[in-house]
């Protein structure tokens, strides 16, 4: 999925939310792409970052792999 200036924007949000940096900003685009969605479940080694971006967004699943 390219990453749009909505999704960017969702994106900016979250990290803003979390107080997170730029560093952060991956993790932040792969969950801003599932909330533009409507929803999902991310799958991933490391979920304590995402979940973490996901709280607010109960349709956001973030699951350990």
């Amino acid at each position: 999925m390219p990453v749009t200036r909505r999704v960017a924007r969702v994106a900016g949000t979250l990290l803003g939310r979390e107080g997170l940096d730029s560093c952060h900003a991956v993790d932040a685009f792969v969950v801003a792409t599932a909330v533009r969605l409507g929803g999902g479940v991310i799958a991933t080694h490391d979920p304590t970052d995402l979940a973490r971006l996901a709280q607010a967004h109960p349709n956001v699943k973030v699951a350990a792999i």
